[in-house]
């Protein structure tokens, strides 16, 4: 009969003293009998044991003598700076993934730098980086991961004509399909949303997680519908589905006509439900806001550069970061518990699937095989850069107030 965890600690304490005592030839058919009784493995047997006789049992109470110098086990380092310095090389060009996706891309990062010759490493290291585990990269860029967190400010606000159009929520099945688009607007207005100032309009592929992006000067629709015109351009495969949000910039009669004309569904998000846009609202995040910031954009050369951005990000994203894509989810009380599948470029992505053309799938390897991923992010930098002088050249300005306006006001004129 199996002892309960009361009676193994009986037990030991009874046992304990004569296995401290003993020779190390009866020490081991003490263990063997020891082990056979409480069901325990042999080292974790061999170390109670060990522990417990230095406990003296008097009746109810337990005398503990004097503990013995703990024993350092020193192991030597397996990943060295070499290989820490690499991996933050590869974390860097990867423009700072998670460890999960960091994994995911690891040999084709690895394959893209050394090809190119950004990364110079024996096979040793190879081998390092290419068997490290999630965790492991996670502690050796911990010194590393050191982010701001910011947020932004809604600006959706809904539209008559939403009611023509069908509600798709986050309940509904979504199509296993390619081609079956989501999409949304991002304000660039500096935590001041007075004025005009520029827009992005983010475009994602549900199923494959491919993800494009344009400016816009205002969110006006004839300059939205020109923005998506260009976006699904550089999209490699037909056009099913749009999914909006409520918003005006969506729901009104330029995109319905842009639709009936290309023979896209259009269907939209309920108000005030952004879980229905979900796939879109998560690369806002991980996409727009990433990379260009919460900084006030709101001229033309700033809507050129987001642009410029935009063209080497389509390529960045799609065809070197791997992202996750969840699959289910299980519910234990209050506790939901996230499934996801094995991080995976859109671009892989698309090449493993049966209902994307051949045609497409050579260009996408050719395109691959041309990319160079460190050039790729020099170009990124650069179109910060310069961002970021705009925004710091800009003169602060004061904001007055008249009831529901606002207006901006030059300091000097203050």
């Amino acid at each position: 009969m199996e002892l309960t965890m009361q009676e193994r600690k009986k037990l030991t304490m009874v046992k304990a003293q004569a296995y401290w005592k003993a020779k190390k030839s009866k020490k081991s058919v003490m263990l063997d009998d020891f082990c056979e009784s409480t069901g325990y493995q042999r080292k974790y047997a061999a170390r109670v044991l060990h522990q417990a006789g230095q406990r003296y049992l008097l009746g109810d109470c337990v005398l503990v003598a004097g503990p013995t110098k703990h024993i350092h086990r020193h192991r030597p380092p397996r990943y060295g700076p070499a290989v820490q310095q690499a991996l933050i090389t590869i974390w860097s060009a990867s423009t700072f993934l998670g460890p999960v996706r960091v994994v995911a891309g690891m040999a084709l990062f690895l394959e893209n730098l050394v090809t190119h010759g950004h990364l110079h490493i024996d096979e040793e290291t190879r081998r390092l980086l290419l068997q490290m585990s999630p965790a492991t990269i996670g502690r050796l860029l911990a010194g590393e991961r050191k982010k701001y967190h910011l947020h932004g400010i809604s600006h959706t606000r809904s539209t008559p004509l939403g009611g023509r159009i069908p509600i798709q929520t986050c309940m509904d099945p979504p199509l296993d399909l390619p081609g079956v688009l989501a999409v949304d607007l991002v304000g660039h207005d500096g935590g001041q949303a007075v004025d005009d100032f520029g827009w992005t309009l983010t475009v994602t592929d549900c199923t494959t997680g491919w993800t494009e992006a344009g400016a816009v000067r205002t969110k006006a629709e004839i300059y939205v519908v020109a923005a998506l015109e260009t976006c699904l351009h550089r999209y490699p495969g037909r056009v099913v589905s749009l999914h909006a949000d409520n918003g005006s910039e969506f729901m009104n009669g330029h995109l319905v006509r842009f639709c009936h004309t290309h023979g896209i569904t259009l269907t939209r998000s309920r108000p005030y439900h952004k879980n229905d846009n979900a796939h879109v609202e998560e690369k806002n995040n991980s996409v727009v806001r990433k990379f260009v910031g919460y900084d006030r954009h709101d001229t033309q050369a700033e809507v050129d550069l987001l642009n410029r951005l935009y063209q080497t990000l389509h390529l960045l994203v799609n065809w070197f970061l791997p992202s996750q894509k969840l699959l289910h989810k299980v519910r234990t009380g209050s506790h939901i518990t996230k499934v996801y599948d094995s991080a995976q470029t859109p671009c892989a992505r698309m090449l493993a699937r049966t209902d994307v053309s051949e045609e497409v799938k050579k260009r996408l390897l050719a395109t691959r095989a041309e990319l160079d991923l460190t050039s790729l992010h020099h170009e990124i930098l650069l179109c910060q850069d310069r961002l970021d002088a705009i925004a710091k050249r800009r003169q602060p300005r004061a904001i007055i107030k008249r009831g529901n306006y606002a207006y901006f006001l030059d300091e000097s004129t203050a």
